[in-house]
């Protein structure tokens, strides 16, 4: 307001509603989700959580990853292995391959501690995909509760 005698707004990222769509896909028995392969993104508390549900319905976690510490990847696959989560990582997919990913999920997991800005949340509601978020950081921000 000194500077330029402008008000400020907040201007929120977006995403490209014509590649993050709805397909209308046949929904498989798999939550995901999305973040770099590192401590912040908490993918341990979502394997500690999916490990708390009766194995009989316990649906799959598929991780999509753009990039990711070796020594935390193995210690994930790890976590999976002792509390019998079936765990997928994938990583550097396609923008295509990631929306078809969405569609299919049952549910987009989103748990990273203090994200200030997270575009996952946003690409999951896109595709018409249910999430289940932790409470903080731009989550607690961005969408009401």
């Amino acid at each position: 307001m000194r500077a330029y005698g402008l008000n400020s707004f907040v201007c929120y990222l977006g995403v490209d509603t014509e590649t993050f769509k709805p397909l209308n896909c046949i929904k498989e028995n798999y939550v995901l989700s999305v973040g770099a392969c590192d401590p912040a993104k908490g993918h341990d508390f979502i394997i500690r959580s999916l490990g708390l549900i009766d194995q009989k319905i316990r649906p799959k976690l598929i991780i999509v990853c753009d990039r990711g510490d070796n020594f935390w990847i193995n210690y994930l696959k790890l976590l999976a292995l002792r509390l019998n989560v079936d765990l997928e990582i994938k990583s550097r997919i396609t923008d295509d391959e990631l929306v078809l990913l969405y569609n299919k999920a049952k549910l987009v997991v989103y748990a990273p501690y203090l994200e200030p800005f997270g575009l996952v949340p946003l690409e999951a509601m896109t595709c018409g995909v249910p999430i289940v978020a932790v409470k903080e950081g731009g989550i607690r921000e961005r969408y009401s509760w």
